[in-house]
């Protein structure tokens, strides 16, 4: 049996037709408070060399403070996946919207 295959995704004329920029400006409408899954992943990779200089000793930790930075490398873990998720999300929604346009403009019909 054949592997699953990946679900369709649209060439770059369509994907990157003004979405990202609209995109962009769709998430910081949406979720101006929020950081972006870019700005999560750096601040685990910070947390992750942190954790890793006191594991080797190069950074002096108490047991304590150890056990918080492994909280919140999880916590930055988890928000990097939800964030991931919910720009990935949008991004979707936005081509799937241009590409309805884009169906319903070359049948003669509106949007």
């Amino acid at each position: 049996m054949a592997p699953p295959t990946r679900s369709w995704v649209a060439p770059p004329s369509v994907r990157y037709n003004n979405v990202m920029d609209h995109e962009d400006e769709l998430f910081d409408d949406l979720f101006a408070d929020e950081v972006r899954h870019e700005q999560v992943a750096d601040m685990r990779d910070a947390l992750e060399k942190r954790l890793a200089a006191a594991r080797a000793g190069k950074l002096p930790l108490s047991a304590e403070e150890m056990a918080e930075l492994e909280r919140n490398l999880t916590i930055l873990r988890q928000e990097e996946v939800i964030a991931e998720f919910v720009e990935e999300s949008l991004r979707q929604a936005v081509l799937r919207r241009q590409l309805l346009d884009a169906l319903n403009e070359g049948e003669g019909g509106e949007a």
